[in-house]
């Protein structure tokens, strides 16, 4: 587990900029202006994060049953060096992947298999989806359109954004996500500190990607 950031997470984040007005946790929630653009911040080049999920319980077993195996995601470890991008998934049932996003493409280990690789469709950060290829994810649909409320939700003042299906939560003060609900679950952001080293893909993901772009060079674009 990365080490987590205190009161100075933002700062070390995004450097000494802090995109909204200064805040302290006294002030008064109606004496805090309404967003505007940037609505959430943009991902740095050198970023970590971590999204837990709070999913919905699974039903009880019926009576003498087993009880159902969670193989539904529990947290995303995301860890971003300029254009690579790789997520470390973990599974209710403890089973745990790497997926690894460069440019347009995203590679994985099927079970059994070796690395595989496919080009990303529409999934972004408009998606519930914890793990996406940009952005951060959940967050990139809220607008002034959507915006309900100044809120403190577990103790940080956020810009809350609400649909009748979704709703999320961005730090009034660093634009940065606090968490989103969707699809009955509710997931989590904390920040750590900025990886300062380069990101090393696996050899089996480097040998991947290395003749992914030399077959994506000879593929000339559709006019």
């Amino acid at each position: 587990m990365r080490r987590l950031l205190g009161a100075l997470g933002p700062l070390l984040l995004f450097g000494s900029a802090v995109i909204g007005q200064t805040l302290n946790s006294s002030q008064p929630l109606g004496a805090i202006p309404p967003p505007t653009a940037p609505f959430v911040a943009g991902v740095p080049s050198r970023c970590a994060w971590t999204v837990a999920v709070q999913n919905v319980p699974l039903p009880p077993p019926p009576p003498g049953g087993a009880a159902p195996v969670d193989n539904r995601i529990v947290e995303v470890d995301t860890t971003r060096v300029d254009d690579l991008r790789r997520d470390v998934i973990t599974y209710g049932d403890n089973r745990s992947e790497e997926r690894w996003f460069v440019g347009n493409a995203v590679f994985w280990t099927p079970p059994r298999q070796p690395v595989d690789a496919a080009k990303v469709g529409p999934l972004d950060s408009k998606d519930p989806y914890p793990s996406v290829p940009r952005g951060f994810p959940g967050v990139g649909w809220v607008g002034l359109a959507d915006y309900d409320a100044v809120v403190r939700f577990e103790g940080t003042t956020c810009y809350h954004y609400a649909t009748p299906s979704q709703e999320v939560w961005i730090d009034a003060q660093t634009r940065l996500p606090v968490a989103y609900r969707s699809l009955g679950g509710l997931y989590r952001f904390t920040f750590a500190a900025p990886p300062d080293g380069p990101l090393l893909p696996p050899p089996d993901y480097q040998g991947a990607m290395d003749q992914y772009r030399k077959i994506a060079s000879h593929i000339t674009p559709a006019p």
